[in-house]
């Protein structure tokens, strides 16, 4: 019995980062090999320190593993043999996070156990990636999922997602380059292949784009630079603009985890829809949303994990909205969230649990959960008045939440003074404070409170030699976090423990535009590379139409020179560019 011709079902408990079930339909993919146990095909063969290749077929598909040099030390036995459905475990402990939505429909489209042979083999030094030929039942730009078995001992054991694929024409199967939440196949272990259902899979494809909207007047429209290809990041990142007819003052925009499908919000308080970032072909959708009744004035736009539901700030007084069935590519208004005052900056958690909503009046924060008849709640916890913004709007409006932590968030300036960064930790439900200051007495302790009163949420860190702060992203890690500011990077460390404070001084390199020199500065907009081994900075010199994006290296120590740029790209003046 072939996978391709007959249906067949098996319920994988706890599978993904993620998961509480997984129900897999094995119909059409590119399995194959009888029911109950390994499918014939298994290779051994020796890797060496050069690196090198193997191949394993599986129904009528050839699965690629290839070794890049460094991956082993010496001469080391590997040995890979394909699974079928049935023979992969499928045990009942759910995972420990809670990120996957419930996924019945996900579809199984090939397993392998990868086993070493030699002794005292702990992991592979670079990632293991994975390619496919003739694999069949999928369309040029469907996104897979690749998850490893972690077993805990016994019948206990979770399956984690640890990469992605796009398939391409006539059957290629690609992997997205490695990134800090998704890190390529670093273990001997159980590896799956399969299609998560629409609308479930919060596993964050590593493009190595990022996208900036035209703020200044929106001619170019969507702004894609390209910085990573074939696996390698380019000295020379390629621009892509991206026309959105009739639309002006670009906001913000957001994108579903696979990159298939992308929202955008305009001053014109229209939502607009894009779709084929992950093709690299991206068009933009004749669909668009009227949101005139919601504000006066699309400032911001978010969206949750699964990609199927976005939170937007049409700039109104009393209410944000919520708009649904962006996966589909039938979004419609699904509801309103009600707010104290203008919020013109939205953020969303990664795991989908915290909403921060920023504007002149106070931050305001909202715990998410799943709604019993579908969607979502939005409750109001806390109304932050310390820290609303100054001097910043629209866009994250100066606000980032840790990426794997979502109890903790990074805010630059505040009600009072614009040159603070701010740390809240418990989001969020129970906020505190832990707080400490820069230029303090070694002898001075870390303090931490539980938060009384509303306006004192947070711990401020003044900066000094600054007179505008712009942007802040915090690390894939969750450790640091980069602000950008009129005069170059500041970073910053403890984000995970507490004890934020800055790492070394403002870093305004040089660089040079149409023969020209500039020091770095005037950064509005910023983010990580998904793999955490760069900021991309958006710098409005020479002017704001006319501004330069660069990749900069940095670690816990500090920053390293510029190792790419591209002139040319119109920087919007609020911090919302968006890394994939």
């Amino acid at each position: 019995m072939r996978f391709q011709t007959v249906c067949y079902r098996v319920t994988l408990t706890g599978l993904a980062v993620i998961t509480s079930s997984l129900l897999l339909w094995g119909c059409g993919g590119g399995g194959g090999g009888s029911l109950g146990g390994p499918t014939p095909g298994g290779v051994t063969q020796t890797i060496t320190s050069a690196g090198g290749s193997m191949n394993v077929t599986q129904g009528k598909a050839t699965y690629t593993f290839n070794f890049p040099p460094g991956a082993v030390s010496g001469p080391t036995q590997v040995t890979i043999t394909p699974l079928d459905a049935n023979s992969i475990p499928s045990f009942t402990k759910a995972a420990g996070l809670s990120r996957f939505t419930p996924n019945a429909g996900n579809q199984y489209v090939g397993a392998f156990k990868l086993a070493v042979g030699t002794a005292g083999f702990t992991q592979f030094a670079q990632p293991v990636s994975i390619g496919a030929t003739g694999l069949s039942g999928f369309p040029a730009g469907t996104s897979l999922n690749l998850a490893t078995f972690q077993s805990s001992g016994g019948s206990n054991g979770q399956w984690v997602d640890i990469g992605t694929f796009l398939v391409g024409t006539n059957g290629g199967l690609t992997q997205q380059p490695p990134s800090a939440a998704l890190p390529g196949v670093t273990l001997p272990s159980t590896l799956l292949i399969y299609k998560p259902a629409p609308g479930t899979s919060t596993a964050y494809a590593n493009y190595g784009v990022a996208i900036l909207a035209d703020e200044q007047g929106g001619k170019k429209g969507l702004q894609i630079v390209q910085f990573i290809q074939n696996n390698a990041y380019l000295t020379s990142p390629v621009v892509t603009n991206l026309p959105v007819a009739n639309a002006y003052d670009l906001d913000g925009q957001a994108l579903t985890p696979d990159g298939s499908q992308g929202v955008l919000v305009d001053g014109g308080n229209t939502v607009r829809f894009f779709s084929g970032v992950q093709l690299g072909n991206p068009t933009v959708s004749s669909n668009t949303l009227d949101i005139s009744n919601y504000g006066g004035d699309g400032d911001s736009i978010a969206i949750m994990p699964n990609g199927d539901t976005a939170v937007v700030s049409g700039d109104s007084s009393s209410q944000l909205l919520v708009v649904s069935g962006i996966v589909s590519g039938n979004p419609v208004t699904a509801g309103t969230i009600p707010i104290p005052s203008n919020r013109d900056g939205v953020v969303i958690s990664n795991d989908g649990k915290v909403l921060l909503a920023r504007g002149g009046t106070g931050l305001t924060v909202f715990s998410i959960a799943p709604a019993s008849g579908g969607g979502y709640t939005f409750t109001q916890t806390a109304d932050l008045a310390a820290l609303g913004a100054q001097g910043m709007e629209d866009g994250r409006d100066g606000m980032a939440i840790s990426p794997v932590d979502s109890s903790r968030a990074v805010v630059i300036g505040n009600s009072n003074s614009q040159f603070t960064a701010s740390l809240i930790v418990g989001l969020p439900n129970s906020p505190s404070v832990r707080s400490v200051h820069l230029n303090a007495p070694a002898s001075m302790s870390l303090t931490s409170r539980r938060v009384v009163r509303p306006e004192r949420h947070g711990s401020r860190l003044a900066l000094s030699g600054v007179s505008a702060l712009h942007a802040v992203a915090i690390s894939p890690d969750g450790k640091l976090a980069v602000v950008g500011a009129d005069v170059g990077l500041i970073l910053l460390s403890g984000v995970d423990t507490g004890n934020l404070a800055q790492v070394g001084s403002i870093y305004s390199p040089s660089f040079t535009v149409g023969g020209q020199s500039y020091n770095l500065g005037s950064i509005t907009t910023l983010g990580f590379t998904l793999d955490g081994k760069y900021v991309v900075v958006g710098a409005q010199q020479p002017s704001a139409q006319n501004g330069t994006v660069l990749l900069i290296p940095v670690s816990a120590s500090g920053f390293g020179t510029p190792f790419a740029q591209v002139n040319g790209v119109s920087i919007p003046a609020n911090d919302q560019i968006l890394i994939h």
